[in-house]
């Protein structure tokens, strides 16, 4: 893996396509959707360095050098296991960084003693996500579609399947009878299945709204949820 530099403190699109098992283009392809953001706040935009590759002699190979911050927005938009795995990756490298003054015994015991407690503290959580980060890519891996009571379960939302419904109409992604509008159909997120019911001589269709993988997603970055 490349090494953070320890004076622009960056981390490479290169090796957080490594970390994620990602193609770097694609690792590219969300730094510059990324950008195009910063832009539109406006915020500083990753900056664009090169490098080169033996098997390809002189040719200068693009990438993106990421700040942590710029690192934890590219990563908002990655599963919860690809997150931990990064977010991991800066703690190891920073504590590279920091290392206590040996000249000092007390400082340098104070300083070991504190890598040590926030080593433990960072384990403790990945236990504590590892349970969703598995729910999480369970769904994302799978081709069915489930209900919305089922994505705040697995999103672990701090409320149920009602409250979603309404967050979703306040953003106007579901319309008031919690079908969603067809561009978000059309965009892979949502499925609607028909059930026919009959009732009292009368066939009736009810309309049930499910979530792809893709919308899980989605959902994920809309809602900000914070782990």
């Amino acid at each position: 893996m490349n090494e953070l530099s320890l004076i622009n403190k960056t981390m490479s699109s290169r090796e957080i396509a490594e970390l994620t098992g990602k193609e770097h283009k694609n690792v590219l392809r969300d730094c510059d959707i990324l950008n195009e953001t910063y832009e539109r706040i406006p915020m500083p935009k990753i900056e664009q360095g090169y490098y080169m590759h033996e098997r390809t002699g002189n040719q200068q190979h693009r990438e993106m050098l990421l700040t942590k911050m710029q690192t934890f927005d590219l990563m908002t938009g990655y599963s919860i296991e690809l997150r931990i795995k990064v977010n991991r990756r800066w703690e190891e490298l920073e504590s590279k960084s920091k290392l206590p003054d040996f000249n000092n015994p007390a400082v340098a015991a104070r300083a070991w003693a504190e890598q040590y407690e926030q080593r433990e503290l960072a384990e403790k959580k990945v236990q504590e996500l590892t349970p969703k980060a598995k729910a999480y890519d369970t769904v994302l891996s799978s081709d069915t579609a489930i209900s919305i009571g089922d994505a705040a379960a697995v999103l672990q939302l701090p409320y149920g399947r009602n409250t979603l419904f309404k967050t979703l109409r306040e953003k106007q992604i579901l319309m008031s009878d919690n079908v969603p509008y067809r561009k978000y159909i059309d965009a892979g997120y949502f499925k609607v299945i028909e059930t026919s019911i009959a009732r009292s001589g009368r066939t009736d269709v009810v309309l049930t709204t499910l979530i792809t993988q893709r919308g899980i997603d989605y959902l994920f970055k809309i809602l900000k949820i914070i782990n």
